[in-house]
């Protein structure tokens, strides 16, 4: 499994070394960011920067889906989940 970074997203992600309990930690080559893989962090982090790519930089779920590692279907069910837990406000200022 590829490692994706956590804050950016970015697959530019190295080893960097191991921390003092022996879990291995990875370095971002994008944005340098440094951190442990933690996958059920992860999924739902890498989950929000997937519907962030969807919502604030304009890209089709099928574009997504073309850089992700995700489904279309995938893509589409994230997007419905992450649209719900917004509050309607939000919703309500980025849609008008």
């Amino acid at each position: 499994m590829h490692k994706s970074c956590i804050k950016c997203g970015s697959k530019q992600v190295k080893k960097y070394g191991k921390t003092s309990s022996g879990s291995q930690r990875y370095k971002c080559l994008s944005c340098g960011s440094c951190y442990t893989w933690q996958k059920s962090l992860l999924k739902h982090k890498q989950a929000q920067i997937w519907f962030k790519y969807w919502v604030l930089e304009g890209l089709s779920k099928r574009q997504i889906r073309n850089i992700s590692p995700h489904s279309y279907s995938t893509i589409n069910r994230l997007c419905q989940y992450w649209l719900k837990q917004l509050p309607p406000s939000i919703l309500y200022d980025f849609f008008r």
